[in-house]
């Protein structure tokens, strides 16, 4: 009965473990992809973006892989950003789902304006390292207050 308690034990620690190396290398491959869409960096977009990525805008666009690096790589839009914020990681299987804030500046046309958006994305593992499948962008209404929660 004690070595089933310890291999208990051990399997729940294992697992706890391998949870907190895959939520760090989800969290670093999302830095990773705020920095490649302020910097446009096609490779890395490339290397994030799974096959079938699919992006529905703020606007309620819907983007697939290539429509993305396009329009991020095109250098008609800039974005400036110091990255994600209240980043959160909630787990399904092997299967991360990540919310955040991205808020920033986006200068297209001459003009600059500011850039707030809140966001989900899923993510899996595959041979290149963690990838984003799916993701959405929602922006506050005027005068709705993003609060925290």
């Amino acid at each position: 009965m004690r070595r089933l308690a310890l291999a208990v034990a051990l399997l729940a620690a294992s697992c706890n473990a391998t949870h907190e190396r895959d939520e760090a290398g989800v969290r670093e491959a999302n830095a990773r992809y705020d920095r490649a869409i302020v910097a446009g960096d096609r490779a890395a977009l490339e290397r994030l973006l799974a096959r079938d990525y699919v992006y529905i805008t703020a606007e309620a666009t819907v983007r697939d892989r290539a429509g993305t690096i396009a329009q991020v790589t095109s250098g008609q839009v800039r974005i400036a950003s110091s990255g994600s914020e209240d980043v959160r990681v909630r787990w399904f299987g092997d299967v991360a789902l990540v919310t955040g804030r991205f808020n920033g500046q986006v200068t297209a046309g001459g003009s600059t304006f500011p850039h707030n958006e809140r966001y989900t994305s899923i993510w899996t593992r595959s041979s290149d390292g963690w990838q984003i499948r799916h993701e959405h962008a929602s922006t506050p209404s005027p005068g709705v207050v993003d609060e925290q929660q």
